[in-house]
């Protein structure tokens, strides 16, 4: 009978490629689904997939260290066992950077595959290009906002919320802006000037009436 460590240690092992899998693929694309259950579903298929693949070489280690004794009388060295543990994890973490890179670059290949828009809804959407976005928005109490979301060296990073959390949104640069008539009040060569000095806005998906975002 499997004893309660034992019960952990083999759970463990059967999620551990998912769970790995899904960290550095958020790391990259931001968090979808991030409900437990979505969580759980996805480190279970995506663990099960790892598992088919890998089955052949998991059987072999099985057979050579756990059924043949060798593990637990410590007849397994140690850097065998490092190096086990170390491609056990990596591959599953580097698979998910190698798709959540594809994914938000639109890597033909990857999109063919997973599909275009995993995104879970269009807010997201819209701040997982990797790329600058202007925004200009009209707030319910009627002023105008705008500004930059995206990365600089000044300032640091914009900011928005994932999925299943509260829709917010930090623009790290504000834009000169008409907060009446929505005019962008200084523009150079057809583009709008940022503050001097920079200042960063956070607004509200509920706070707001109208918002056009427009890739850089």
């Amino acid at each position: 009978m499997i004893g309660t460590f034992q019960a952990v240690v083999v759970f463990l092992l059967a999620f551990l490629p998912g769970a790995s899998y899904t960290y550095a693929f958020e790391r990259v694309v931001g968090p979808y689904g991030v409900r437990l259950g979505d969580r759980l579903l996805r480190f279970l298929v995506v663990s099960a997939v790892f598992h088919t693949l890998f089955l052949w070489g998991e059987v072999k280690i099985y057979r050579a260290w756990v059924e043949s004794g060798a593990l637990v009388s410590g007849g397994v060295p140690a850097r065998d066992l490092w190096a086990a543990a170390g491609v056990y994890l990596l591959i599953p973490i580097s698979a998910g950077l190698l798709i959540g890179n594809g994914t938000r670059h639109e890597w033909r290949v990857i999109t063919f595959i997973f599909g275009a828009n995993p995104q879970p809804t269009a807010w997201e959407y819209v701040w997982t290009q990797g790329k600058s976005v202007m925004v200009r928005a009209r707030l319910k109490s009627g002023c105008w906002v705008a500004g930059v979301y995206g990365t600089f060296e000044d300032v640091g990073s914009s900011y928005s919320s994932a999925f299943g959390e509260a829709q917010d949104v930090y623009l790290a640069k504000t834009l000169k802006i008409d907060p009446v008539t929505g005019k962008y009040v200084d523009m150079v060569d057809g583009v709008p000037v940022c503050r001097n000095p920079p200042s960063g806005l956070l607004v509200r998906w509920d706070e707001i009436e109208y918002l056009e975002a427009q890739v850089m």
